[in-house]
């Protein structure tokens, strides 16, 4: 199944009008990473400016470097991982290494979160 068309365009989330949050652009090396799953990539770099620092997430600061430090950091991971596996991502937090593993792994990882923090 492809990644489709975004139905999140912009910042549309929680009422804050398109351009209210400035996301950064993917990285020439994100387009040779994720391949076709760069817009559902995108999307969640979107999410993760917008709502993930409305909801404290991660602190406004980390927007510039989200693709750098967090994303494409994440992503070096899956190279390590043996096939065929078994992951499961248990957190309750923005969802990171699980959602990036996910798009680069669709078949060996799971995820199990935690609605409520401690």
């Amino acid at each position: 199944m492809g990644p489709g068309p975004d139905p999140c365009p912009a910042a549309s989330w929680a009422g804050q009008p398109a351009g209210a949050v400035e996301v950064p652009a993917p990285p020439a090396e994100a387009g040779g990473v994720f391949g076709t799953t760069l817009p559902l990539a995108e999307r969640y770099v979107r999410m993760l400016a917008g709502p993930g620092v409305t909801r404290g997430l991660l602190g406004p600061r980390e927007v510039p470097r989200l693709w750098t430090r967090h994303v494409l950091n994440c992503a070096a991971v899956a190279d390590l991982v043996p096939r065929p596996a078994t992951l499961i991502d248990l957190g309750s937090g923005a969802g990171l290494p699980g959602i990036v593993l996910a798009l680069l792994l669709p078949d060996e990882i799971g995820r199990a979160s935690c609605r409520e923090r401690v």
